[in-house]
């Protein structure tokens, strides 16, 4: 088992990664010509100073991250994909890479997804893949959707959490945990970057909203897109 738990194990584990692969230096120069676009000159030369220094990558401690969005074209990537869900549709792939291996999935069985929500589509995902799995047949029943304002790493561990409830409830059955984890398509977004300038303009407080911007940059350094499934199981099952 990868995941020892009182009441249940992991079986087996997968992750997808779609898009394209960009190393750290292909970031700083893509978010580095957006920073630029930023009106504010405190506020702009405050994050330029934050992600022109080589330590900054350094600490980070990850040299590459798949983006599902093209970078260099982000409204040309959201209209050539509007209405296709492709968020969604890598989640669902992420599932059947990882099902591949197992039996199919019974009544019995529980599907949750988990997708962050702080600032994608993410609240409609689990929707959408539960259509993708209708269309090939692999829709079992309605999934637990989580919409959890959060990352992938704390979301997973919350659909671990429902997973030991189901399994303590229903102990021969399995519980698949679907998460999707997509960041880029606001990554570079300019009109998140002017809402952010507005509030930053309007706040009484620039200093510490400043930083929360910071923050936000470098969370958008530290995550990608992708998507990872397990699939749990009562211990004695």
């Amino acid at each position: 088992p990868l995941y020892p738990h009182p009441t249940m194990i992991i079986t087996d584990m997968k992750t997808y990664n779609p898009g394209k692969s960009y190393n750290t230096s292909d970031l700083r120069e893509i978010v580095g010509k957006n920073v630029e676009t930023i009106a504010e000159k405190d506020l702009r030369e405050g994050i330029q100073s934050m992600i022109s220094k080589d330590s900054f990558y350094e600490r980070l401690g990850i040299e590459k991250r798949n983006l599902v969005v093209d970078p260099s074209n982000v409204n040309s990537w959201w209209k050539n994909n509007m209405g296709t869900y492709p968020l969604a549709r890598a989640g669902f792939e992420g599932y059947k890479k990882l099902m591949k291996d197992h039996p199919p999935m019974e009544k019995e069985d529980r599907l949750i997804v988990v997708s962050n929500t702080t600032d994608t589509v993410a609240p409609h995902q689990g929707k959408f893949i539960s259509t993708f799995m209708a269309e090939e047949d692999l829709y079992i029943s309605p999934p637990s959707t989580l919409h959890l304002c959060g990352e992938g790493c704390s979301g997973f561990i919350s659909g671990l959490y429902e997973a030991d409830l189901y399994l303590k409830a229903n102990p021969k059955s399995r519980v698949v945990i679907l998460a999707n984890e997509t960041c880029s398509p606001f990554l570079h977004s300019e009109q998140v970057l002017e809402n952010l300038v507005y509030y930053y303009s309007n706040s009484s407080d620039k200093k510490s909203f400043s930083e929360m911007i910071k923050g936000l940059f470098i969370q958008r350094f530290l995550f990608g897109d992708g998507c990872a499934a397990a699939v749990c199981a009562g211990e004695d099952s």
